[in-house]
């Protein structure tokens, strides 16, 4: 139902102009990816105080030190059906590949 798809979300609009439901948690600063192999979008957020326990796990894993906490899955119109990964393909959406380590 659509209240069911309401629930804990609320609308933004990102930078680049898309509208979105989001949870409401979400922040300015949060980042929207699509993990490969994935069909919904995520919104990620960076943890900002880490061990150095942790920094080097994820380097050792192939990250960059930087630890993202999930936020949780989102609605993003425009790129919910491989729209986003078909641009991103093309070199037009300024998107970046990046290597994530979640924890």
């Amino acid at each position: 139902t659509l209240q069911r798809a309401f629930f804990d979300r609320r609308f933004a609009i990102s930078k680049k102009g898309y509208f979105s439901l989001v949870p409401e948690e979400t922040r300015p600063d949060d980042l929207i990816c699509i993990l490969y192999g994935g069909q919904t979008p995520f919104i990620l957020r960076k943890v900002e105080e880490v061990s150095d326990t942790l920094e080097k796990e994820s380097r050792d894993l192939g990250g960059n030190g930087t630890i993202y906490q999930l936020v949780g899955e989102c609605y993003i119109h425009g790129i919910m059906d491989g729209e986003a990964y078909d641009e991103f393909k093309r070199g037009g959406s300024g998107a970046q590949e990046q290597t994530f380590v979640l924890m």
